[in-house]
């Protein structure tokens, strides 16, 4: 059954070097066990790109269970992915609920832009912009109107 709860799609543009994470359902993080799950699915799924790329998240169909242990160990997750895979994440979508003020959160406590875009075409023009103005090494990605 996790199996099915877990599951992304996940397409893969080599042009612009961007991974879109798109759930085919709805799932929620409610227990240690599911995170190490998809943790598990998505370096599979990562490695085989055999290269570090950016990654444009929908935020509209997942939540996670509001418990700060959830909370922190999914943070730490988002931590070993952009260690190991991605330049940065840029998140979209319209639903705001305890997953998304995660988001924020996480963001924060890794040092990269809690902004969630209202749209997929924001989130990309966001990361192409931050491609063409920064080294692949730079994780942060401040929209133009937060910079001072």
């Amino acid at each position: 059954m996790l199996e099915k709860l877990v599951v992304h799609t996940r397409l893969y543009d080599p042009d612009k070097n961007i991974v879109f994470a798109e759930p085919d359902m709805v799932w929620v993080l409610d227990s240690i066990e599911t995170i190490d799950k998809i943790k598990t699915i998505t370096a599979k799924e990562y490695k085989k790109l055999g290269k570090k790329f950016y990654v444009v998240v929908n935020v509209d169909h997942s939540n996670i269970v509001p418990k700060m242990d959830i909370v922190k160990y999914y943070a730490e997750a988002i931590r070993y992915t952009l260690e190991n895979f991605v330049y940065s994440y840029c998140y979209y979508g319209t639903v705001r609920n305890f997953y998304t003020n995660t988001v924020i959160y996480q963001a924060l406590q890794l040092g990269y832009n809690p902004a969630i875009y209202p749209t997929k075409e924001a989130a990309v023009a966001e990361v192409l912009r931050h491609q063409s103005e920064s080294t692949p090494t730079q994780r942060i990605i401040v929209p133009r109107e937060l910079r001072g």
